[in-house]
Formats: structure tokens, sequence, C-alpha cells
């Protein structure tokens, strides 16, 4: 893996975030809601588009009030708007697909990430404030696009095509709240929560540009709305993680000390991993202090601007060109969750991992319910 810096240059206003992504079975980049092959969802009723944030990558899990069979992403997304309780829509698959399962989620919803790319599901968030629902009603848009998008449709390109998209303070979900808050419904483990305080302490931004947006030689002023500047260096991403951990190890190396041999020099071990965020974050209960922000951010900015080691930077690679396209895709696996009763229900967790979250479980390919034991457990084959 590689990281790579760019300098892009761009209309003063920013438009909807589009998650971009490879194909998995193609390797081609997109950007927006994820449709891997196989049976396409139907447009959903406008009822429904403008009163759901429909997710372009993740999905739904949680606690589930409701599971009907045979509905189509319409029929569901309108029993969601009929019941009182549910907060958001989850259509497990294949594909989201029509005329499958249809589950009603209720409070806390936790959010399956990437579920989309892994399982092709699809999910909608009740959107109480309307955000959503037209150009003209989100106060990010309504005054900054007046002059790009006509008030008669709800929908408009230069929003979701043609201005480079920007997720701001992204996975930091209870940013902006006053004192200290608590952790938001959407992770549900320390590492979850260890993620979301990285993210507030750090607040980057995600941007996503679109074809259809890119100044090009010979097109048009209004579809010109961002452009690629210079593309400088593509390093090692390993590389550039060691700095940044160097520099987190270097304020607090007695921590490691303590971690048996093992797991001390194993990044992804749970002694490692606790040192390394409890570091960068402190810890109220013990009085550690955290990092800065500048602190965390200055050895991977430093990653990029120098190439000699000794300085804390990294080599420059060549980005490897994209794999072609396999002649013949595997086709994902098919499974189902529901009507497996508890007793007859295999654990699938891995041994040291009694009660994975939700995120981790669904990622193996298995089945999740944190009411009861095991809370991951083998799907039944269909």
């Amino acid at each position: 893996m590689v990281y790579s810096e760019f300098v892009v240059g761009t209309r003063p206003i920013f438009g909807d975030y589009m998650p971009c992504n490879p194909n998995p079975k193609t390797g081609e980049f997109a950007c927006g809601e994820f449709k891997p092959d196989g049976p396409a969802r139907k447009p959903l009723p406008q009822t429904c588009e403008t009163g759901y944030d429909v997710w372009h990558a993740d999905c739904l899990n949680g606690t589930k009030i409701k599971a009907m069979p045979n509905h189509t992403s319409g029929e569901c997304c309108a029993a969601c708007t009929a019941d009182k309780e549910c907060q958001g829509w989850n259509m497990p698959g294949p594909h989201g697909s029509d005329g499958n399962d249809c589950q009603l989620m209720g409070s806390p919803l936790v959010m399956f990430n990437g579920g989309q790319g892994s399982t092709g599901c699809a999910a909608g968030v009740k959107d109480p404030d309307g955000r959503s629902s037209c150009w003209y009603k989100d106060p990010d848009y309504n005054t900054t696009f007046d002059p790009y998008c006509s008030r008669s449709n709800c929908t408009c390109a230069a929003i979701e095509k043609l201005a480079m998209g920007r997720e701001e303070h992204p996975m930091c979900h209870h940013h902006g709240s006053s004192g200290k808050s608590p952790h938001s419904h959407y992770f549900t483990s320390k590492w979850g929560y260890y993620i979301e305080d990285l993210a507030c302490k750090t607040l980057g931004n995600w941007y996503s540009t679109q074809e259809g947006g890119q100044c090009k030689e010979g097109k048009s002023h209004a579809d010109c709305w961002w452009e690629l500047k210079e593309t400088k260096r593509t390093i090692n991403a390993t590389c550039a993680d060691t700095r940044v951990i160097e520099a987190v190890q270097a304020k607090r190396p007695e921590c490691w000390k303590e971690c048996p041999v093992k797991e001390a020099e194993n990044r992804t071990s749970a002694c490692f991993l606790t040192c390394l965020f409890d570091t960068i974050l402190g810890n109220a209960t013990t009085g550690l202090k955290g990092m800065t922000r500048d602190e965390i951010v200055k050895p991977f900015e430093k990653a990029f601007s120098s190439a000699v080691p000794a300085e804390g930077g990294c080599g420059s690679v060549k980005p490897e060109p994209p794999a072609p396209p396999h002649p013949h895709p595997p086709s994902p696996p098919s499974y189902k969750c529901d009507g497996v009763g508890v007793a007859t229900r295999a654990s699938c967790t891995k041994p040291g991992i009694e009660r994975p979250d939700a995120t981790t479980c669904i990622a193996a390919g298995c089945c999740y319910d944190p009411e009861n034991s095991p809370n991951c457990w083998k799907p039944k084959e269909v």
C-alpha cells in the first residue's frame, strides 16, 4: 500500500462527499453508491429519498425490531416510516436487491462499516431534520449553490457530480458537542471508541473528486469545478505509519516495556494498541495527558517532506498499476442469518476474542446477535 500527495485546485465551495472505492471485480474506482454486479436496486420512491439519509457505503446492525421477508427497498423504507420505533431500515442482501429481507432497526443504531462493499447490503437512516431531502433545505448548500441549482428540483448535479466533495471531521460523530461527550452509537467496543476519539483529535477532512467536474481542455467553465495541479510524492504506507508510531513510542516508551515481548513488537496486539491509543489520546482515569494534534500530524507530514530516513522521511516509490480484472470473478458467499436457533449455533469467534463487535464479526462473514451467546456465530448456508 502507498500514500500519494497531490495539489488540487477547486472552486471555494464543496459538494456532497461521495465514497470513492474500487469495484472488487474490475479494480476500477468509482464514486457514489456502491453497486456491485448483480440484481440492481430500483430507485427509491421520492417519499423515501426525501425522508432518509440513504447510505452509500455502510449498513446497519444493532437492535432489530422487525424482520419482513420479500420486500422491495421502497416497501422496506415505507414500513420504517410507518413504525414510530424504527430509526432506520436495512436490507442485508445479496446486493440489497428487491425481494429480500427487510429489517427495521431501532435505537441504538450500530453502523456496519463498509457493509455494502463486503456484502452488498443497503440501508437508510431516518432524517428528521430533512437535510437530505432537497438541496435547498440543507444549510450547507442552500446559499452557496443557489446560483448553480434549480429550486424546482430536489437534486442538483453541481452538488452531487461536479463540485469536489468534502466531509468534515469524518468518524468524529460527536464533534461540536460541549464538554466531554459520550461516545456515539456508531461503535460498540473500546477499539471503535479509540478511532472516534482519534478522529476528533485530528479533525481531518475527506475529499472526493468526480470526473464530471474535472477541468479539462475544451471543457466549458460551467462544468469545470476542480483540477489536478501537481502530483507530488508517493511513499510506502508502512514507512509513513512507522514514523508516526515511532513518535508516539518516544513519548512514552515505558508502556511498551511493560507488554509481553511478543505483544510489544506486534502492532496488532491488544497491549501494543492500548499503549498506542492511550499515549495519543490520554487516559482520564489514570491522569495521563495525551499528545497534541501537531505532535501526531507532523511525523506523517515529515515522511513526505523528506526522503532521508534519518530525518524522519520516507523514500519515493512508484505506485503499482491496477491489476487487470479477474476473467472469472468468484461469486460472493451466500448465507442466511435468520432461522438458526440459539442452541444450535456454532461459534464463529477466533481464539481469545469472546465477544467481538458487530463490524469485526460480520466482516468475517459471520452473523451477529448482541443479546445471546455466542454473539458471533456461523451462518446457515443457502
